[in-house]
């Protein structure tokens, strides 16, 4: 008696199709930035000039 378990063909279930979709939604799961700091990033690069000239124009 062979007492091995019985592992399925596939990556994650014995049907392909399922297979292909559930490793496309993984892969997407990936592929997507998982912060927004770059949003705030790029709102202060972009304040930082337009706040210098109002606080020069007003005290020099």
């Amino acid at each position: 008696m062979n007492h091995e378990p019985v592992e399925p063909d596939g990556l994650l279930d014995d049907d392909p199709a399922l297979d292909c979709i559930l490793f496309e939604e993984m892969s997407k799961e990936q592929r997507q930035p998982r912060n927004s700091s770059g949003c705030l990033g790029v709102v202060i690069i972009l304040l930082l000039p337009a706040v210098g000239l109002f606080f020069l124009d007003r005290f020099i």
